[in-house]
């Protein structure tokens, strides 16, 4: 009935295109060069009016068709400007020109990241380089973000950013907070990889305008646009253990004004996936329902946003035989979930006719996230209610662009209601109700004395209900050294409240006992980090190599106790906990269109626990080694393309939880062993309609041998499933198509 229901949706969506598709012209806008190179940001325009749009990050557009001009004009920077006459076209290749004055311009595929906080873009390009089916497969083909498997049962994931655990970076929905308080976790796997039109990944200490909570950086999902995407995109998904998804994008430019988009999405897997025959299904079965309504509005001064998601999600994982009805029985071992989420946002902002540059624009996000979780005998219910309002002003000073100043406040509201019910009567049950409620002001400015020189100075003024106020300085500084080397340092505090309990979901599927310190107190940290970049030509091609180092240095910590056997402890940090991160990354254009990067990583993370003192943190890899090259084959007079991509991966041993406690059979090494990865995918192009991929995952096939301790007695006392440091599930293929109406 759900699928029936956005399938009607989306037909009632969609009458407007066929009604209106021959009042609009879409085209792609590309260099005139061997390449063929995709050209973003071309202004493209009716001439001798001011209706008009720019060239997205493929090169398209789609701009509507009006009455007072039938020549389209194309500008920009570098190369010629061009004029074509529109009479009944509906869709135009447009090559423009490099302009002979400016010849010292070169465009190229990886230009140079010259923003003054360091930051890494996947487009959509780079993210069907894997099957990416929601955020958490997202950067299978990025170095920066590591992406770990939480345990044995549940099938959760999690990000790693400067090595440490996703929750320390912010996660944003179009520069909202999104993946944060109780879907911490969860919220990776809400977030269909094909709605994502680009990530933005910053490491280091955030801007003060996007709130206080990143610690380590910032990752910013940007959704497939109204305005400027595919009419129609259709994706599906499948591979031979039964799991499946089915993706439809549709946008539609109503007039010269408004634009909309629905992103719907459903995936499944119903069949129990026991590879090592281990009695306990190696993925859980799942089902999830993801909807998606956008809206927008240009106008000369003024563009506003508004937009609802809807979220259904159903999980159950365990012993292969168990079902939803085995629950409390004291057989089988399940663990299940199911989870709904209601969102609704909208932005508007104001642009100054007088001065260039001044604008004012208001955020308003509601989010409602319930989920009832079963592990073994042990049920966590909770939900989550939150508001997140936002004005921003900007403007520059004294009329110039050197100097930029903005100003705004916020507020963030969250009510939770957690209860964690321990069905055995020695276990602890634990309820939490809590509401957050913080105030803040904030000003951010940027001074550029130079072309070569910005320096960007922040400070917020935060006051929480239950913890009183805090300070949040923030500094990001860049010296643009000589046109191809660049240096770049940063410092920032931040700050965030711990919620364990869903946060270490993974160490819930297990006999530990759970133990929680009254009094936690917000995680507070200092993050300084440097960043050199340098581009240079190496026997005629494209090269950059980037070398970074960031230090977290925690004023107060949560800490996650796992180092007694039996037994998880939350608990204020008294002492010491840092992390420090290294990382040497080398881009190198081999030939044409064929792109190698190799990165190199070494972490160096410890904490202070309250019975053995400062210990390097367990369950985190100390040295990775990255290696992906993508390869492209293209037909001139065909248009077909054949796209390789092939991603290797060496991850390096780590420290295990202590369990030499435990019973000679219930006993796991103290040092994991290394592994290599090794993911592929080719697509196939054969016009720009089609996509048809195949790939694989971890195809060297290499799994955790015995990944659950006392898989036998799920409801002993050794029983434990998130000791886990590698793949718990081996070689996975999968085959797909994607159908395009530009």
């Amino acid at each position: 009935m759900k699928f029936q229901i956005i399938f009607i949706y989306m037909m009632c969506f969609l009458m407007p295109y066929f009604l209106v598709a021959q009042n609009t012209i879409q085209g792609i806008v590309y260099a005139k060069n061997q390449k063929k190179e995709a050209l973003i940001g071309v202004n493209i325009f009716w001439a001798n009016t001011q209706k008009g749009t720019t060239s997205n990050e493929k090169g398209e557009f789609l701009l509507e068709k009006i009455n007072q001009s039938n020549q389209l004009v194309f500008s920009f920077i570098g190369f010629k400007n061009d004029t074509i006459d529109i009479k009944n076209q509906t869709f135009i290749e447009v090559f423009l020109k490099d302009d002979t004055q400016l010849k010292e311009i070169v465009i190229k595929d990886k230009k140079m990241d010259i923003e003054t906080i360091k930051s890494e873009i996947l487009t959509t390009k780079s993210l069907q380089k894997a099957a990416c089916c929601n955020l958490s497969e997202s950067f299978e083909t990025n170095a920066s973000v590591d992406v770990t498997v939480t345990d044995a049962i549940t099938g959760g994931k999690q990000l790693k950013l400067l090595g440490l655990d996703g929750v320390y970076a912010q996660i944003m929905l179009e520069n909202m907070p999104h993946v944060r308080g109780l879907a911490a976790r969860s919220g990776l796997h809400l977030i269909s990889g094909t709605s994502i039109k680009s990530i933005e990944i910053n490491k280091g200490a955030g801007s003060v305008v996007n709130g206080y909570e990143s610690m380590t950086g910032q990752i910013n999902v940007e959704l497939a646009k109204p305005e400027s995407s595919e009419k129609l995109l259709l994706n599906g998904f499948i591979n031979p253990f039964g799991r499946w998804e089915l993706n439809a994008n549709a946008s539609q430019k109503i007039n010269s004004k408004w634009s909309t988009a629905v992103l719907a999405h459903t995936s499944h897997l119903q069949n129990a996936i026991d590879q090592n025959m281990d009695g306990y299904m190696d993925t859980p079965k799942f089902s999830q329902y993801n909807l998606i309504n956008r809206w927008k509005y240009e106008g000369k001064s003024t563009e506003a946003q508004f937009g609802f998601r809807f979220v259904n999600d159903t999980k159950l994982g365990g012993q292969s035989e168990h079902n939803h009805n085995n629950h409390l029985n004291q057989i089988l071992y399940g663990a299940s979930s199911d989870l709904k989420q209601y969102e609704a946002w909208t932005k508007i902002g104001f642009v100054s006719k007088k001065v260039e540059g001044r604008s004012v624009g208001f955020i308003l996000n509601m989010k409602h996230h319930a989920q009832n979780s079963f592990f073994g005998l042990n049920q966590y219910k909770a939900w989550q209610n939150t508001i997140n309002s936002q004005v921003i002003y900007q403007t520059p000073i004294i009329r110039t662009h050197i100097n930029t100043l903005r100003l705004g406040a916020s507020f963030l509201s969250d009510n939770y209601d957690e209860n964690w019910q321990a069905q055995i009567p020695d276990l602890q049950s634990i309820t939490r109700q809590r509401y957050e409620k913080t105030a803040g002001v904030f000003a951010e400015y940027t001074w550029k004395p130079t072309s070569k020189i910005t320096w960007i100075n922040g400070l917020r003024a935060d006051v929480h209900n239950l913890f009183g106020g805090f300070l949040f300085p923030r500094s990001h500084f860049k010296y643009q050294i000589t046109d191809k080397i660049i240096l770049r340092a940063s410092v920032g505090r931040g700050m965030r409240v711990a919620n364990p309990m869903v946060e270490q979901a993974s160490f819930l599927a297990s006999s530990r006992q759970v133990f929680w310190a009254n009094n936690l107190r917000p995680e507070l940290a200092w993050n300084y980090g440097i960043n050199f970049t340098q581009e240079f030509d190496l026997f005629g091609k494209d090269a950059q190599i980037s070398l970074d180092f960031y230090h977290t240095d925690f004023q107060n910590q949560v800490v996650t106790d796992i180092n007694t056997t039996q037994k998880i402890s939350f608990y204020n940090l008294e002492g010491k906990s840092f992390a420090n991160s290294f990382q040497l990354q080398a881009e190198y254009e081999l030939f044409e269109n064929f792109n190698l990067t190799l990165a190199y990583k070494n972490y160096d993370i410890r904490t202070t626990y309250t019975d053995i003192g400062l210990q390097n943190v367990p369950l985190i890899i100390k040295e990775r080694f990255f290696a992906n090259f993508d390869y492209t084959l293209k037909n001139e007079k065909t248009a077909e393309e054949l796209v390789i991509d092939v991603t290797g991966e060496w991850l390096g041993k780590m420290n295990l939880p202590n369990t030499q406690n435990n019973p000679v059979e219930f006993r796991r090494r103290q040092i994991s062993e290394s592994y290599w990865l090794l993911n592929t995918q080719i697509t196939y192009k054969p016009n720009k309609k089609w996509d048809i991929y195949l790939g694989g995952e971890d195809l060297l096939n290499f799994m955790q041998s015995n990944p659950i301790i006392s898989s036998n007695q799920p409801f002993g006392n050794y029983f434990d499933a998130a000791i886990v440091y590698a793949p718990v599930m081996g070689r996975m293929l999968y085959a797909g198509v994607r159908f395009y109406v530009r």
